[in-house]
């Protein structure tokens, strides 16, 4: 079960079977601004997804995954409306991909992702083979 909890100053404490996890307001919007905001969490979860999901398809092919990682560059929000309009994320994949491998690996990696295949907000991704 997963259950979220009102902790003051706008932090929440998530809590899941296992771990105990907090999101914040920024201080300047009244909270404390220690821990990720909901908007960052929902990027995040985006990320390892796509990560994930890109590391799975590589075992496939016996490509070694460890130290492979991604970064978030960009939220793109409105405001106005209170929607995340764009999530940009660069991932860092192994120089050992073969070269005919790695569209396919980019592939599966925008469109295997159920975090990703279940937003609607502009999938932003970009590829180094640099690991």
């Amino acid at each position: 079960m997963v259950t979220v909890k009102n902790a003051g100053q706008f932090r929440m404490e998530i809590q899941n079977e296992r771990e105990l996890t907090h999101t914040d307001v920024p201080a300047e919007q009244g909270g404390v601004g220690e821990y990720p905001t909901p908007v960052v969490l929902f990027a995040q979860s985006l990320m390892a997804c796509a990560l994930t999901t890109a590391s799975m398809g590589a075992a496939k092919e016996d490509v070694d995954t460890t130290g492979w990682h991604a970064e978030l560059k960009e939220i793109g929000f409105d405001a106005a409306h209170s929607v995340v309009e764009r999530i940009a994320i660069h991932f860092h994949f192994g120089q050992d991909v073969p070269e005919k491998k790695r569209k396919r690996l980019e592939a599966f990696t925008h469109r295997g992702c159920t975090v990703g295949n279940s937003i609607n907000t502009e999938k932003i991704f970009t590829f180094e083979y640099d690991v």
